[in-house]
């Protein structure tokens, strides 16, 4: 190597080529160069850029600079902390308190990072993220050192991002203390008790210290259709438990880490998406074990990852909001004390996958939503597939007078509706109808952004496409193409459109998962 170059080596484990794409183009746009090819890895002109610089390098285990000095960047090191002796044969997707809590269809915390450098974020930098979900952008910006503001409409996912922050910005003195107190009360609670078969009502009330009950546990009504009395029983004893025994700045996260567990421990099938009920159902679990494991598992991944990122002062925040709404985006954009200098978001699709069906008990069980209500929420979220006959009416009459930016998409969703046949059942009748409402919905929300961004900020979306069959004809809705197309009409500039065609989202199960993307990258007009 000549003087001030230095070699970026690739992980050990296996990069997808649109991870060797972005790590090329991220370091080309932090250290304003192109990189050439090595055996293993990549060979970069420092041109004077600072060592700090490299550090925040996406997809490299070391840098060797030529003056004989090497780094690990912060991701690497990251990754590392959560893997121990799997380091080196695998990708970590769940370090830091990225594996908190499940949620369907979040993207790769890497390329939050891979993104902002690649617009060349610098620190105290601050984004927006109009569709946050469980926070992966908000917890990456985090760990990046940029102020970020996340949007979203599922009160789940809004407390599950602002935990996942929390959980990061706790002290980890207060963590260590507050889990080993909890994981030790619990496994004493336990230690003694047999979780192979159901408990009599004396063994519950026991458990409850002589309530049998606990008047307190909202939606208690509709849980105990789903929740086995023994299951039920320590749930309850378990919100009780964090309540006396976990600090301010720890019982959200607790609270959380034990709405992760409920799912598996309840009668709701694992394996759908949809809320139905197991085939063969056991009759308790071990809920106090699962929590004191999973508690004990995620606080040392959280204070290992802290250890690796040393202070950090910027702010994040998760609210609960709707980003179609002009006035509501400025308002939460306030939240940054910055101004905005990029979206980084993973959109819902034409289909989104059904968040709050698949979420209801946790929503119920934290108190969220009223049980009552959850076909309410369900039905404000973009992508959304609930429709009444009246409502898809109306938006089938809406797609024969559109605005330009909406003109190809209603083409294809009344072609759509031409295939429609008498064999397809209700929700494929509804097909068009959510297609084209969820592109009204993000033209919405391409519409308001520009409220909050100055002129050339830069919007990063990665969204794929879907394909459903009407009629016996299949239909591709390309999601990421009618975007671009649709916020050009809109007044924003295409920087480019990359194809992610190998990055997956394990769901469930496999045949839900996605497995083609693109990286939309636009600009907004000067």
């Amino acid at each position: 190597m000549t003087p001030r170059q230095a070699l970026l080596k690739w992980p050990s484990y296996r990069l997808f080529p649109y991870e060797r794409e972005l790590a090329r183009r991220e370091a080309a746009s932090l250290l304003h160069c192109q990189p050439s090819d090595s055996e293993d890895g990549l060979l970069v002109e420092l041109n004077g850029h600072p060592n700090e610089v490299l550090g925040r390098l996406t997809y490299f285990r070391e840098v060797q600079i030529s003056d004989g000095t090497s780094l690990v960047p912060t991701q690497a090191t990251l990754e590392a902390s959560a893997q121990g002796p799997r380091a080196s044969t695998r990708q970590s997707t769940r370090y830091s308190a990225h594996g908190l809590h499940e949620y369907r269809g979040k993207f790769n915390p890497q390329i939050v990072r891979a993104i902002g450098n690649l617009l060349d974020l610098e620190d105290e930098s601050a984004v927006l993220d109009p569709f946050c979900g469980s926070g992966t952008t908000l917890l990456e910006c985090l760990h990046s050192d940029w102020h970020a503001v996340g949007i979203d409409l599922n009160p789940l996912a809004v407390a599950i991002a602002n935990a996942k922050l929390s959980f990061v910005r706790a002290s980890s003195r207060r963590i260590k203390a507050d889990t080993a107190r909890l994981s030790a009360h619990a496994r004493e609670t336990a230690s003694h008790r047999d979780f192979s078969r159901a408990w009599t009502p004396k063994e519950i009330a026991t458990l409850l210290g002589g309530s049998g009950s606990d008047p307190t546990l909202e939606n208690a009504e509709y849980l105990a259709r789903w929740i086995q009395p023994s299951v039920m029983a320590q749930l309850v004893w378990t919100l009780n438990a964090i309540e006396k025994l976990a600090g301010q700045s720890t019982r959200q996260i607790f609270r959380l880490v034990l709405s992760d567990l409920l799912r598996s421990a309840s009668l709701q099938d694992p394996g759908d998406l949809r809320i139905r009920r197991r085939k063969d159902p056991s009759p308790n679990e071990p809920l106090l074990v699962k929590f004191a494991d999973a508690i004990e598992r995620n606080s040392a991944r959280v204070i290992e990852a802290k250890l690796a990122l040393g202070s950090r002062s910027t702010r994040q925040r998760a609210v609960l909001s709707d980003s179609r709404d002009p006035r509501l985006v400025e308002r939460a954009a306030l939240r940054c004390g910055a101004p905005i200098r990029a979206v980084i978001s993973s959109p819902p699709y034409a289909t989104a996958l059904p968040y709050i069906d698949t979420q209801r008990l946790s929503l119920c069980a934290l108190g969220l939503v009223d049980w009552r209500r959850m076909n309410r929420v369900e039905r404000q979220l973009i992508g959304t597939r609930e429709l009444t006959v009246t409502e898809r009416g109306r938006i089938e009459q809406r797609m024969q007078t559109v605005p330009g930016s909406l003109h190809r998409v209603a083409k294809l969703c009344i072609e759509m509706m031409r295939a429609l046949s008498p064999a397809d059942g209700f929700r494929r009748r509804n097909m068009p109808a959510v297609t084209f409402q969820y592109f009204e919905g993000m033209s919405a929300v391409l519409s308001s952004l520009p409220r909050v961004l100055g002129g050339g900020a830069d919007l990063a979306f990665v969204v794929g496409p879907n394909t459903t069959t009407l009629g016996g004809r299949t239909f591709r809705v390309n999601t990421p193409h009618l975007l671009a197309e649709m916020s050009e009409m809109l007044g924003w500039k295409v920087r480019d459109l990359l194809p992610l065609e190998t990055y997956q989202r394990f769901d469930i199960h496999n045949r839900n998962s996605i497995k083609s993307e693109a990286l939309l990258l636009l600009r907004s007009a000067d």
